[in-house]
């Protein structure tokens, strides 16, 4: 016989050690060495091959407990031979299909705190009644090292289920049976520590910056508060990076992505739908539809705008709603659409909330008056249009997208030459 224990690869199977050590004690017998008279040296032995796993179950036993003063070591020695043939025959008796289980485990130092225990003198005869063994009573059990969630749980319950007193509940599972529920005699200190240990074990598997990142979709925070002229300033270098000047010699431009590159946020098509049918309500009721049609005909014939092919309908993109501005006093422009984007679903961000606002040039309008009274004439004059004579870089057309009709159908279009539909507007 050898120690199981310090040659971990010849460790034998329970079954195989029992009926190893009966034989080797009946051939004992057989050369006339009793086993009673030489127990006090076979019992270490008997008890050294054991398992960690056994040796522990043994040591929790109550055979182990038991006390017989006249002949101690001969008792343990029968107890123990005893406690290893129940156990050979439980496991017999159960079931081999179902008893090899593949977890995956996450690692860490310390995976709980204090967990409270059950009492033995209060719980233990009524868990002997149902014939319910527990390997964890009393305060000195060892410490828990493997958790298992509730994703394992339903893989190892067997259905086996005993109420008990006091508002506990036994529960069978394919690892043996364990106690749930909370203890009529507990206190509120235990039932705070319950809840401080779960809190505790969650919040070890996050990082401590992770604490206080912005629940936003696309929009981040690096922590640092910047004040309007960095922002402005940062605006302005990503605006200059962008602008270029193409064949035809205007210029194109970039939007003003708060993070240098588009964000996850959602197409919004289904609001510019909604809106659009109540706009449209709305135009031919005044009876302005075709005006704010030929508007956008217009800007199709201009090249302002363009329909977007089918087969980029299904790229990653952005739909505006749009409503129509009536300023009947104006000699050139009575009725113009304005692009809503900060219109947004639940949640996430609108368009707007993904761009640098630009520099407040509201601010700056008294400063130009004071200019233009310092000489004798002032001129003044306006631009046609002056928003639509820049382009807009083709990465970000696909994010100004709006919806119109075409022989009574939805149709896609594009804005190709930048418009004040944004808040990016004062920066171009």
């Amino acid at each position: 016989m050898s120690n199981v224990q310090s040659h971990g690869k010849d460790r034998l199977s329970l079954s195989k050690l029992f009926d190893k050590t009966e034989s080797h004690l009946r051939s004992l017998e057989s050369m006339s060495i009793d086993q009673e008279k030489n127990a006090a040296w076979l019992y270490p032995m008997v008890e050294s091959c054991l398992s960690t796993d056994i040796l522990r179950a043994w040591q929790r036993s109550p055979q182990f407990s038991k006390d017989d003063k006249e002949n101690e070591t001969q008792s343990r020695l029968s107890y123990l031979l005893e406690f290893l043939r129940k156990e050979v025959e439980k496991m017999k008796r159960a079931p081999r299909k179902g008893t090899l289980f593949e977890f995956d485990f996450l690692e860490q130092e310390v995976i709980r705190g204090n967990m409270p225990r059950l009492p033995k003198e209060q719980i233990l005869k009524e868990l002997k009644r149902h014939k319910i063994w527990i390997s964890d009573l009393g305060d000195g059990c060892p410490k828990i090292e493997m958790l298992l969630g509730s994703d394992v749980y339903s893989k190892v319950i067997t259905g086996g289920v005993k109420q008990l007193k006091a508002g506990l509940t036994a529960v069978n599972t394919k690892l043996g049976w364990t106690i749930c529920g909370e203890h009529a005699s507990s206190n509120n200190e235990n039932r705070e520590l319950s809840i401080m240990l779960t809190s505790s074990f969650f919040v070890q598997n996050l990082k401590v910056s992770d604490l206080w990142i912005l629940e936003t979709i696309g929009i981040t925070d690096d922590g640092r508060s910047l004040t309007k002229e960095i922002e402005d300033e940062l605006a302005r270098e990503q605006f200059l990076s962008y602008l270029s000047r193409n064949e035809e010699g205007r210029y194109s431009v970039g939007l003003p992505w708060i993070q240098k590159q588009p964000p996850e946020i959602p197409t919004n098509r289904h609001v510019a739908e909604t809106r659009l049918f109540s706009v449209t309500r709305k135009l031919r009721n005044l009876r302005k539809y075709h005006a704010y049609d030929q508007i956008f005909r217009d800007w199709l014939d201009e090249g302002i705008i363009k329909k977007v092919p089918e087969n980029d309908l299904y790229k990653r993109s952005h739909y505006l709603p749009h409503h129509p501005v009536f300023k009947p006093e104006s000699l050139t422009t009575q009725i113009r659409p304005v692009f809503d984007a900060s219109s947004k679903t639940c949640r996430a961000p609108s368009l707007n909330d993904c761009l640098f606002s630009g520099p407040n040039l509201i601010e700056q309008i008294p400063l130009v008056l004071l200019r233009f009274r310092e000489n004798a004439i002032g001129v003044t004059s306006d631009i046609k249009r002056a928003f639509l004579q820049i382009e807009l870089r083709e990465p970000d057309r696909d994010f100004l997208r709006f919806l119109w009709w075409e022989n009574e159908k939805f149709k896609s279009f594009g804005i190709i030459e930048l418009s004040s539909v944004s808040r990016a507007a004062p920066i171009y």
